[in-house]
């Protein structure tokens, strides 16, 4: 990043580059505090040593710094459905980002995301033949996949259907803990 020598990301309470930042007066984050859901993006000049200038990308909780690493994700081109439904970002040889300052609102609606219908005919036949032939059904693999489609969607809530051709979730104890390491178990 030319015109940043480095990105810093960290959520309120949980990171000490982060703490470290705000006590320094260096970002202000008072708004995003105890809030849910919510992120900052600045950019900061000396922000540690070594460093002229940096993006700090600060969240309230864990889902809210994912949010704003896939917001300035989004900002740079890469779009959320870009796995998901083969939207390839276009390769350029350099990013610039010009300085930002942003903060998001928390989101209107609390419980936001999906319902896996249908996994009979559709998302079981495909993870089991050609994403995760090993799993032989939906696993932890394609979970993974379904998770960071949500989080880049900002949503935070799954509803495995539970069809008679599918495991349930809990069947295999990798799938929640990759739901953990989403930030969609605590």
């Amino acid at each position: 990043f030319p015109s940043h020598d480095s990105i810093i990301i960290g959520t309120d309470g949980k990171s000490s580059f982060i703490s470290r930042l705000e006590a320094n007066k260096k970002i202000d984050i008072e708004n995003i505090g105890g809030q849910w859901e919510r992120f900052s993006i600045q950019s900061v000049r000396n922000p540690l040593n070594n460093l002229r200038r940096a993006i700090v990308i600060a969240g309230s909780d864990k889902r809210g710094t994912a949010y704003g690493v896939f917001h300035l994700s989004e900002l740079l081109g890469v779009s959320p459905w870009h796995w998901w439904a083969d939207v390839i970002p276009e390769k350029v040889a350099q990013v610039n980002i010009p300085p930002i300052q942003y903060t998001s609102s928390s989101p209107t609606v609390k419980f936001r995301g999906v319902f896996l219908n249908d996994e009979c005919w559709g998302l079981n036949p495909w993870a089991s033949e050609t994403f995760e032939p090993g799993e032989g059904n939906i696993g932890p693999v394609t979970y993974s996949a379904i998770f960071e489609l949500l989080l880049r969607l900002r949503a935070n809530m799954i509803w495995p259907a539970m069809h008679p051709c599918t495991n349930a979730f809990y069947s295999n104890p990798a799938n929640p803990e990759v739901a953990h390491r989403y930030g969609y178990l605590s």
